[in-house]
């Protein structure tokens, strides 16, 4: 199977986590090439692709790097902001 590979314009970058140990999480792609069938991630990221078969599509975040950049530094102004206060 053929992956449809789609360059897209993302809005964040990072994203608040819920997972043991991690704050926050860094998604530069959604979907995948494999597809494998235990994945739990299949029903996390077919929200965009709810009709397409899981492993045929992947959105590639072409503005991470910049989002990221962007993010961390509205981050540590939030710190620096804090840290002022106190």
């Amino acid at each position: 199977m053929l992956t449809k590979i789609n360059e897209i314009q993302a809005k964040t970058i990072l994203t608040k986590s819920e997972l043991p140990g991690s704050d926050w999480v860094i998604n530069p792609y959604n979907g995948c090439q494999m597809g494998c069938m235990y994945c739990y991630a299949a029903q996390i990221a077919r929200w965009n692709h709810p009709n397409e078969v899981w492993g045929s599509f992947l959105d590639v975040k072409i503005n991470a790097p910049e989002l990221l950049k962007k993010e961390l530094d509205r981050f540590w102004d939030l710190i620096k902001l804090f840290i002022i206060m106190i």
